[in-house]
């Protein structure tokens, strides 16, 4: 009922291929094809998972990067069609555009989450590679490709609750619907008796329209963060600095307005 589009300004989505009424499945994905730490205990490999005692997170990452960059991979297909750059995350932007974010809150968000990355990279890498070269090669495991895998994981990977437990995973196909608050499809959920992750239709979707969702209510330093962008309109959106009381003090006019707007939202003065 979907087919898969591509567009050098608006990246990639799913659009309709014929009417599609509320109610009605658009996209039934099998769990067995799901990328999720099931899967990664399924691989030849698993057992190094458990000798270095990796938790289910990093069990996953890993496992995204080893299949990543294996191209007799079952995925193959499906990393050959995600973006293999992401150089809208706040991750990957070099130093001099992250000095753009200089007296923004967002900065430290960057430098904390890039900091932790680092530090799981260091304490996995090379010990795995030293352990398992063949599997765990030391020029696909490098901390580049890692931060890489993290955008995919952050920008791509949702939470599922199959059986009563909650589940991080990649979807192939149905992680390509693309967010709009009013979006059209109902967000993802495992249907027990077909054993497949479900995306329903909300409202009436006709030949040719872009089959979307809402994400959630994001501001958009969590968007930037989480998906690599951001929304101009975004009724979800705040924005948060520091002030010093007393520099308003030298003007009397404009320290009775700052008085005024500082009592009125409960702020002390």
């Amino acid at each position: 009922r979907v087919c898969e589009f591509a567009d050098g300004s608006a990246g990639r989505g799913l659009v309709a291929t014929q009417t599609i009424v509320p109610g009605q499945p658009i996209v039934s994905i099998p769990w067995d094809i799901v990328i999720s730490v099931d899967a990664a205990l399924k691989a030849p490999y698993a057992h190094a998972f458990a000798e270095a005692r990796l938790d289910e997170e990093e069990i996953l990452m890993v496992f995204l990067l080893k299949e990543m960059h294996d191209p007799r991979s079952p995925w193959a297909p499906y990393f050959r069609i995600i973006p293999a750059q992401y150089a809208s995350s706040p991750l990957l932007w070099p130093v001099g555009d992250l000095a753009e974010l200089d007296g923004a809150s967002l900065l430290d968000d960057v430098v904390q989450s890039k900091t932790a990355l680092h530090g799981i990279y260091e304490r996995l890498f090379p010990r795995l590679s030293d352990a398992c070269p063949e599997v765990f090669p030391k020029e696909v495991f490098t901390y580049e490709n890692w931060l890489v895998a993290r955008c995919i994981f952050d920008s791509r990977c949702f939470k599922i609750n199959v059986d009563g437990k909650t589940h991080n995973c990649l979807v192939p196909l149905a992680d390509m619907v693309n967010h709009f608050p009013a979006g059209n499809v109902s967000f993802r959920r495992y249907d027990k008796p077909t054993q497949c992750i479900v995306l329903e239709c909300l409202r009436p979707i006709g030949p040719g329209t872009e089959v979307r969702m809402n994400y959630g209510l994001f501001q958009n330093w969590e968007s930037l963060m989480q998906y690599g962008m951001v929304d101009p309109d975004n009724p979800d959106d705040s924005l948060y600095f520091e002030i010093d009381p007393s520099c308003f003090m030298e003007c009397e006019d404009v320290a009775e307005q700052a008085r005024d707007l500082m009592t009125q939202h409960g702020l002390p003065l």
